[in-house]
């Protein structure tokens, strides 16, 4: 039997989880206030969730390369336009 286990608590909704190639690593997209959203990484097995950057925007689905040492996400740019960006 499976017994679910909290990854991730934060007031804000936090969502699409991605784990990096090696497992020790997670991104995943917080929504925050005003409409913006960040991606936010951690150590997979605890400890405190840190911004990918700086930036206010609205980020979204973190994706790890294979070799994990870089995130690809979209953000979007304005309405119903998106780009790619890699960390």
């Amino acid at each position: 039997e499976l017994t679910p286990r909290l990854l991730a608590g934060h007031s804000d909704v936090a969502r699409a989880p991605a784990y990096s190639p090696d497992g020790r690593w997670m991104a995943f997209t917080r929504d925050r206030a005003l409409g913006h959203s960040e991606i936010l990484i951690r150590e997979a097995a605890g400890g405190e969730a840190k911004p990918l950057h700086g930036e206010v925007a609205l980020d979204f689905e973190p994706t790890w390369s294979p070799d994990g040492k870089q995130i690809a996400f979209l953000r979007q740019r304005e309405r119903g336009r998106y780009g790619l960006l890699v960390t």
